[in-house]
């Protein structure tokens, strides 16, 4: 049986007085009910002066509000998302371990900034089984954001390869042939369409990446005449 009580009482004492202070210092009359000495997940998501941020700064794990019985649902509510999993992949491990990685990434990819903020961490990608195109998906067409988030992933794509062959001087085949995977590159698989409604042309991807026409074509695995919707025609024409 799961635990009502997602605080410590040092931690609940530490919470309350913070709140009352705040209270205090705002003076507006309808301030919300004090919290119980024991508070619940549900009172914790009902108060509007909880958050993420606070129960973070009071060393209140998310484990321990899973252990409580903390719903994906409420800790979004609270304000836990793809910051707090980028910051701390061992949050999106224990999220996807309790509601799975598709569940975990649709409730934390709200947002153009939520995709930026998870593509900062490599790990949190791969935990959560995310793709480029679904980050770049979640960038509801803002551009810049876009580039953003192809930049982070590309640097993790970059360390990646300089960790298999961190001299330069050649691998064995095995590794050479992982390498080769790698440099097909982020793009691989997030489809022309995708990048033509986020206005990543080729002069764009060319001019933030320095990716060629060809290299472009490869990393999307289509011939160059399929680039037409990123203004990039074949040569001759």
């Amino acid at each position: 049986m799961l635990h009502t009580q997602p605080l410590t009482t040092v931690q609940a004492q530490r919470l309350r007085a913070y709140l009352a202070a705040a209270a205090a210092a705002t003076n507006e009359p309808d301030a919300p009910t004090p919290l119980a000495e024991a508070p619940t997940i549900d009172a914790l998501v009902a108060h509007p002066g909880v958050s993420a941020d606070l129960l973070n700064g009071l060393d209140v794990a998310v484990a321990a509000l899973l252990h409580a019985g903390a719903t994906l649902k409420q800790l979004g509510e609270l304000g836990y998302g793809a910051r707090h999993l980028a910051r701390t992949p061992a949050v999106a491990s224990q999220l996807v371990g309790k509601f799975g990685a598709t569940s975990t990434a649709v409730a934390v990819l709200r947002n153009p900034q939520d995709a930026v903020d998870l593509s900062g961490s490599h790990l949190a990608v791969k935990t959560l089984r995310v793709s480029t195109k679904t980050l770049l998906e979640a960038c509801q067409g803002d551009r810049a954001s876009a580039i953003e988030v192809v930049r982070r992933l590309m640097a993790h794509d970059a360390e990646e390869r300089a960790a298999l062959d961190p001299n330069g001087n050649g691998a064995p085949s095995g590794i050479a042939q992982l390498r080769a995977k790698l440099r097909v590159g982020v793009l691989h698989g997030v489809g022309v369409a995708t990048l033509a409604r986020l206005g990543l042309d080729g002069a764009q991807l060319y001019t933030h990446f320095g990716i060629s026409i060809d290299d472009l074509a490869s990393a999307l695995g289509v011939d160059v005449k399929d680039l037409e919707p990123l203004g990039v025609y074949e040569r001759g024409q």
